[in-house]
């Protein structure tokens, strides 16, 4: 038994290791200035206050935790986080009520657990991001889910766009929003998007983007650009991203020929491809020229 202990102990230890000497290595070579440490779950790993502590310890100005908040709903476990140097948390609320986030986390009790996290963030000053994955059983309330948020004081909201892939490639016919409806659901909340300090809206091509959320001031439309030069995320195997000749590539998407008329043709990526087999090409819209801010 006793030898047991001491090999996970050296395995924890050799894993606190090795992530510590990425986040040294990503900060003092690619001068990264900003970490987030997400999963999985990152509240489960027994060395998380000492890899926040390491990160604020080596000068990044950002520390970040993706999280299902769950376990912040215990202001003491949040304090010592904070302590440690948490300066963001990034969260997910899949609905304003529980019946449809625990729809999707299959997990009695997490809306409440989740939604007490975010209230003891906020209320603690750290800077709180609620993400929502619009798919058809969050879409028909996406309204509502705003409302909810903007009542519990979050001011930064991203919304993002299934990705086809995994188990939501496999099921994809059945969580796909049809370009009617995910049209009419962007009009629908068009009124409570100023509401927030921050909208990011993730993934969606333009096409099924109003011209009043293009041209809000406080919304951000990142799709294939905007992940390779804004968000500048990496670690995807494959890679997920490309730029060849100033056009942005995205390995789920495709574009149409429609896609090649629209002035947002190079830094949109196109369309999700079994998006494009479900509902042909029909809705695509191209437009002739930019909306202003």
């Amino acid at each position: 038994m006793r030898n047991d202990l001491i090999r996970r102990s050296s395995s924890i230890g050799r894993h606190l290791m090795h992530v510590s000497f990425k986040v040294k290595y990503c900060h003092k070579i690619f001068k990264y200035e900003r970490v987030e440490f997400t999963g999985g779950e990152p509240t489960i790993r027994s060395d998380l206050l000492l890899l926040i502590a390491k990160a604020k310890k080596l000068g990044y100005k950002e520390i970040a935790l993706g999280t299902n908040a769950r376990t912040l709903n215990s202001l003491k476990f949040l304090k010592s986080l904070q302590k440690s140097g948490l300066r963001r948390v990034t969260t997910t609320l899949y609905g304003y009520n529980s019946k449809t986030h625990e729809m999707v986390t299959r997990t009695s009790g997490s809306f409440q657990q989740t939604v007490q996290g975010i209230k003891n963030s906020l209320n603690l000053g750290i800077t709180t991001t609620v993400n929502t994955v619009v798919f058809s059983l969050t879409a028909k309330n996406l309204k509502k889910t705003g409302e909810f948020l903007v009542s519990l004081g979050v001011k930064y909201w991203t919304l993002l766009d299934l990705i086809p892939d995994g188990y939501a490639f496999e099921q994809y016919d059945k969580f796909a929003v049809n370009p009617k409806q995910l049209r009419n659901t962007f009009k629908e909340i068009e009124p409570i998007l100023n509401k927030f300090q921050v909208v990011n809206i993730f993934d969606f091509p333009f096409c099924l983007i109003s011209p009043a959320i293009l041209s809000k001031k406080n919304c951000n439309i990142l799709a294939a650009k905007g992940r390779t030069e804004i968000i500048n995320q990496v670690g995807y195997k494959p890679k997920r991203f490309e730029e060849k000749s100033n056009v942005y590539y995205d390995i789920h998407k495709i574009r149409s020929r429609k896609c090649k008329q629209c002035v947002y043709n190079n830094e949109c990526g196109g369309v999700w491809i079994p998006y494009l087999d479900l509902y042909g090409e029909s809705f695509i819209k191209p437009f002739p020229k930019k909306t202003s801010k």
